[in-house]
């Protein structure tokens, strides 16, 4: 619906979106500048973008005092959404808000894992690349190189530490919808918008395969030794086989796909409705379906026992990984859209639309740390980790974060000290931005409980080992 104003009797109706008001002028004592015809003037706020809404406010005071009314309005209606979601899901959250909590009425079996408070040291940053560029994509997965995608259909490769753009240029249908750079085995893969996957060889530029059979754009990927995974717009899931190129499984949404992440023997996905969904990746049966988040799932991250989800709702939530439980285990709240998840050592990584970084207690759902990426005040479009290094993308930059090198030492019960080892060469990044020091880590192996499925799955929980 757009807007429009409808004439009755003298009466006029402008529709901008949401809630009625209705305007006595008369009463008022203010006039639109169309004479005794404008009565009553009905707006409602949402349907106008804010832009309209500026170019209106300055036809006369009058519009302008309508717009100040309509941009109330969404405030009262923002405040209330965030009230709905929090009355939701706040009370089953406040009971359980620990895994210790979350497993109390299961029976469990205790394992050993390890933790470790990953990125919470000092760190230097660069730009790796300082272009606007609202579509652009990347992709990092450890090594020298990170492939860059855009609208220009042509995918980039740029190399570390230096900012230098490196060979082959990848141009004609590479694509800008997904990339994933595996610098080990020395390929590219993109999608574009001909529904179809393209393999490329990231030495001679060759397109050496091309994956069809997607009825719909070509959106997620992941890829796990010989097996890759895709997710489109069809609602479809497919295992391929990476060097015949032959499809192994067909797995359905009902909606778009956004995300998938495969360890091999496992295939999780996230769609438009907010449904994420667990697949047995050799017979496509699928295990579980999980429902919380009340919007799209754009990105998730999970290991053999965990499994972290992140929505546009501004949730990330944790589940896990065994048998057929379907509850949420642990939630870790933004204030806006999460773009990009990692688990690793009991630690959440989040990206967040707010353009910051933030480290989660997999455990407590606390905060351990937030790091801002200075991205022109714009939001962060993902984030890719390996070792000691983030490379983060936004629409306005890429940056770089190279963390201090640390050794953890496992050979003492009780908490040790980490020192950071000093490089020189670290010394040609732009900035530190946290003053390097000493600090004490408490990485210990943690009892860690998760869930068993019914009858026949063995079922772990977290232990009762105390807090930082």
């Amino acid at each position: 619906m757009s807007p429009r104003c409808l004439n009755d009797n003298n009466k006029s109706y402008w529709r901008l979106g949401g809630l009625i008001r209705v305007y006595k002028l008369k009463k008022c004592g203010l006039s639109l500048g169309g004479g005794d015809q404008c009565r009553k003037v009905y707006v409602e706020a949402g349907l106008l973008d804010e832009k309209s809404l500026e170019a209106c406010a300055s036809v006369n005071r009058f519009w302008a005092h309508l717009v100040e009314e309509v941009n109330k309005e969404r405030e009262c209606q923002k405040t209330i959404q965030e009230s709905i979601l929090y009355l939701q899901r706040g009370e089953r959250r406040e009971e359980k808000d620990n895994l210790q909590e979350a497993y109390s009425d299961l029976k469990t079996d205790a394992i050993q894992l390890e933790e470790r408070n990953v990125f919470c040291g000092s760190y230097s940053v660069r730009v790796l690349m300082d272009q606007s560029d609202q579509s652009r994509i990347i992709h990092y997965s450890g090594g020298d190189l990170v492939a860059v995608g855009s609208a220009s259909r042509k995918v980039r490769f740029l190399g570390m530490p230096g900012t230098k753009e490196v060979p082959p240029l990848l141009s004609g249908s590479a694509g800008s919808k997904a990339l994933l750079l595996d610098e080990n085995k020395g390929l590219v893969l993109s999608t574009g918008f001909d529904l179809s996957i393209r393999c490329w060889n990231i030495y001679s530029g060759a397109c050496v395969k091309v994956f069809d059979g997607h009825r719909g754009t070509v959106t997620c990927l992941d890829l796990h030794e010989e097996q890759l995974v895709s997710g489109a717009r069809d609602g479809m899931v497919k295992v391929w086989n990476l060097r015949s190129g032959r499809c192994l499984q067909t797995l359905q949404h009902s909606s778009a796909v956004w995300v998938v992440r495969t360890d091999g023997a496992r295939v999780v996905s996230g769609c438009e409705r907010g449904l994420v969904r667990v697949w047995a990746a050799d017979t496509g049966a699928l295990i579980k379906t999980l429902e919380e988040h009340q919007g799209p799932v754009k990105c998730l991250s999970f290991d053999q026992w965990h499994l972290v989800t992140g929505s546009t709702d501004g949730s990330a939530l944790g589940w896990s990984m065994l048998g057929k439980l379907s509850r949420c285990l642990v939630a870790f709240h933004h204030p806006k859209e999460v773009v990009s998840l990692q688990l690793l050592y009991l630690r959440v990584l989040s990206g967040c639309a707010d353009g910051n970084i933030r480290i989660f207690n997999y455990l407590t759902g606390t905060c351990l740390k937030v790091l801002t990426a200075e991205t022109s005040g714009g939001p962060i479009s993902s984030v890719h980790v390996s070792e000691n290094r983030m490379v983060i993308n936004s629409p306005a930059v890429v940056l770089v974060f190279q963390f201090e090198d640390v050794s953890w030492d496992y050979t003492l019960d009780a908490a040790r000290e980490v020192a950071g080892k000093t490089n020189q060469q670290q010394a040609t990044w732009s900035r530190t931005a946290v003053p390097c020091w000493r600090r004490l880590y408490h990485d210990r192996m943690r009892r860690l409980a998760l869930e068993p499925e019914g009858a026949g799955g063995s079922c772990f929980q977290p232990g009762s080992a105390a807090g930082h």
